[in-house]
């Protein structure tokens, strides 16, 4: 049975919120928005289910989701290089060799990929501690909405006069201020 998933359409996008965040992709203290989606399973380009109503964050500068990793990590890469390894000592094992030219050339190519990898994996740059960059953020500060341009208002929390967008500052930011 061969099944074609088509995608996933997102309707009617909404600002409904912003924050002070930092965002991995930029490697920088920004802006961050809140869409609410309306989000449609599609096959061949025609709505067949509807999955819900979605909120997700995006950084306003790039748009790419503030919080998700962007480097592979290094620990996936040292388990390519052992992965590698594996394979590259399984060549060695005596079989019959229907093609000793190709047998020959994994031998001593699949070693040098596995040393390459390895080294690579001991230059990796080790990527910068989130959760220290998350506290340095700071609070944001004005009365400007930086979704409209429109006037903040100070209701129970700040509301945007014109898009009704609302401050809504980081989870750690809240335990601080209790």
């Amino acid at each position: 049975m061969i099944f074609i998933h088509g995608g996933t359409y997102h309707w009617k996008p909404r600002r409904i919120a912003f924050r002070a965040d930092y965002c991995r992709a930029c490697d920088a203290s920004r802006i961050s928005v809140l869409i609410r989606t309306v989000d449609v399973l599609h096959l061949f380009w025609i709505p067949v289910l509807p999955i819900g109503i979605w909120s997700r964050w995006f950084c306003s500068s790039c748009g790419h989701r503030p919080h998700q990793a962007t480097r592979t990590r290094r620990g996936f890469i040292v388990a390519g290089a052992i992965i590698l390894a594996l394979v590259s000592t399984a060549v060695w094992v005596p079989w019959n060799e229907a093609v000793p030219l190709l047998v020959w050339m994994l031998r001593f190519v699949l070693p040098l990929f596995t040393l390459l990898v390895i080294r690579a994996a001991w230059r990796w740059p080790t990527e910068p501690d989130y959760q220290a960059r998350l506290a340095q953020v700071a609070e944001f500060q004005g009365w400007v909405c930086p979704l409209c341009g429109g006037q903040l208002l100070q209701l129970p929390e700040l509301r945007c006069t014109q898009c009704h967008a609302e401050h809504r500052p980081l989870p750690h930011r809240q335990c601080e201020a209790s």
